[in-house]
């Protein structure tokens, strides 16, 4: 079976009201093997899609699950594909639903669609903050370094 989807929020379990948080969805292509009538077989599971639902009432379909900030070049705080302005402050509640597609392969045959897909989700909560109050830097700022508050 495909293994759960891991899920993180930059900043990591907060955001700013009015800024964008960026969500991360880590589902790799997975590969398990096995055997099937005394032959070799095996199953790949990849994704294909993430449907978030930010527990505001917003959701948004992807392709990907996202990279950070710093994987993707930008600073903290900046707009990405999978990030999501918060326009109250609270606690909410994220979800990612990760559809994934299946092939096959016995012995050292060639891969075989499998029809259908399956989904695996994951949830996290954050707590979203009115912004008033200044952020401090995690680290030093310098071009290219995420550190929260740079």
């Amino acid at each position: 079976t495909p293994v759960t989807p891991g899920l993180i929020c930059e900043p990591v379990g907060w955001a700013i009201m009015g800024l964008p948080a960026n969500f991360i969805a880590d589902e790799p292509v997975v590969t398990t093997s096995g055997s099937l009538l005394g032959a070799s077989a095996q199953v790949r599971f990849t994704p294909i899609g993430f449907a978030w639902n930010f527990g505001d009432g917003s959701s948004a379909s992807t392709t990907t699950g996202g990279s950070t900030w710093a994987a993707l070049g930008q600073s903290a705080f900046s707009a990405t594909p999978t990030s999501h302005v918060y326009r109250t402050a609270g606690t909410f509640t994220v979800q990612v639903t990760v559809t994934l597609s299946a092939t096959y392969q016995l012995g050292n045959g060639a891969w075989q669609p499998i029809s259908g897909t399956l989904t695996r989700s994951r949830s996290l909560t954050i707590r979203v903050s009115a912004g008033s109050a200044p952020v401090l830097v995690t680290g030093p700022c310098a071009p290219g370094n995420a550190a929260v508050g740079c």
